[in-house]
């Protein structure tokens, strides 16, 4: 059908951070760092994580971390030193993808609805751009 749509949200806001591994790394190494990290693996709670391809013969594993509350980028990034520790050098960066939730709420602090829709919307974008900036 045209002109319809489903809109929906999830509980918790999902923050995104992306592993990107050294080029030559194999996809059995990149695995297993996905494995490390994903919840259903063993791995941190409230992460999902995938495996993927990247540019000259290299994997990222991008993560979803569905609840910040229990699980945060900073425990990312430990659990990021134990497989590193275990499988070796393999990691070439690692980095937030996206906005979080404090940038989120910093962006909407403040705002006033009685300026009206569009001077609230404005002030919202303003403000969410000058936090992704710092």
């Amino acid at each position: 059908d045209k002109g319809k749509a489903t809109v929906g949200a999830p509980e918790f806001f999902t923050e995104n951070y992306n592993i990107r591994l050294r080029p030559g790394t194999p996809k059995k190494i990149a695995h297993s760092l996905t494995k490390h990290v994903r919840e259903r693996d063993g791995g941190l709670r409230f992460v999902e994580a995938l495996t993927l391809p990247y540019s000259q013969e290299r994997y990222e594993v991008a993560c979803n971390l569905l609840n910040t509350d229990v699980t945060s980028m900073r425990d990312i990034e430990a659990r990021l030193k134990t497989w590193e520790h275990a499988a070796g050098d393999w990691i070439e960066t690692s980095y937030r993808v996206g906005t979080t939730v404090q940038m989120n709420l910093d962006a909407l602090a403040g705002a006033q609805t009685k300026m009206g829709e569009e001077s609230y919307n404005q002030l919202v974008r303003e403000r969410f751009h000058s936090k992704i900036m710092e």
